[in-house]
């Protein structure tokens, strides 16, 4: 999940400069945002898939409020596992979303990468 309010700053700011064609810019900000989590997610997807084929996955890459738009989706789809790439260059042990979804989904097994 990726965080809809630092996208709509940025995309605020670039509405700033005449010379750039905004949707264009627009549209290609959030696909690359969107294309590097797509990718994590599909490198998890194959490794745990390989290892249980019987395993059920089901990738999901959105915009949203991090924290809420997790919660909902453990609660709408009855997820047993939830998969999380916890690597931030300005964090030592976690990214700040990390504790936060470790607390409030404290009844979802996590697997902090």
């Amino acid at each position: 999940v990726e965080a809809d309010a630092t996208l709509a700053r940025m995309h605020d700011a670039l509405s700033k400069f005449p010379e750039i064609d905004t949707d264009t810019a627009r549209y290609g900000l959030t696909a690359r945002l969107l294309a590097d989590p797509t990718e994590y997610v599909e490198a998890c997807r194959k490794v745990l898939v390989a290892e249980r084929p019987d395993l059920k996955v089901e990738p999901v890459v959105t915009l949203g409020h991090r924290l809420r738009e997790h919660t909902e989706l453990l609660e709408r789809h009855g997820v047993d596992l939830l998969v999380l790439n916890t690597k931030d260059d300005d964090q030592l042990a976690m990214h700040g979303l990390a504790y936060p979804l470790a607390v409030e989904t404290r009844d979802t097994p996590l697997l902090m990468l």
